[in-house]
């Protein structure tokens, strides 16, 4: 049985430059994400970011803002947002 373990650092600095290169793709900055791009950087499904209660944490409601029927998550604060969730979550 091979047993391997990962410093979350390294982990969350893996996210963090991937998360970098996918924003590079947009070419533009970006101050709010929507639910598809917390998608898209979490690589969680909607149903897993909600059902799991994920955007219901303390930390991304903080981060949260409602502009009529749309829901924004303020960027970059949302990426340590969720850090700080998957790593309560995930036992990090």
């Amino acid at each position: 049985m091979l047993n391997v373990q990962i410093d979350d650092k390294f982990i969350n600095d893996l996210v963090d430059k991937k998360v970098d290169e996918i924003l590079k793709v947009y070419k533009r900055t970006l101050v709010a994400v929507d639910m598809k791009d917390l998608v898209e950087m979490t690589r969680l499904s909607e149903s897993t970011l909600t059902q799991k209660k994920i955007i219901y944490e303390p930390e991304m409601v903080a981060v949260t803002r409602r502009i009529g029927t749309r829901v924004l998550y303020k960027y970059p604060e949302v990426r340590e947002a969720l850090s700080i969730v998957m790593d309560r979550l995930g036992g990090g």
